[in-house]
């Protein structure tokens, strides 16, 4: 019986953030249809948050990121091939 692994990614980036209703909503549709896990801080000061999913929908996820917001530092549990 195949196991599917899930992946975690802990990221945040302090960057001064507007219009965090829309945000809010583009993320939380992008994290509901890649089927992603968590928890995300979205603040006017910046993006805090740990997630996990499939490893097709973390590395989808890294790009949604970073098209939203390009300074962000994102880690993920070493013991996880990239």
């Amino acid at each position: 019986m195949k196991k599917d692994l899930f992946k975690v990614a802990a990221f945040y980036s302090f960057i001064d953030l507007s219009d965090l209703l829309q945000l809010k909503s583009e993320f939380t549709e992008f994290l509901k249809k890649q089927d992603i896990r968590g928890t995300m801080l979205i603040a006017s000061e910046g993006i805090n948050g740990t997630l996990a999913g499939k490893e097709s929908s973390i590395n989808e996820f890294k790009n949604f990121l970073k098209s939203k917001i390009s300074h962000t530092l994102l880690t993920q549990d070493p013991n996880q091939q990239e």
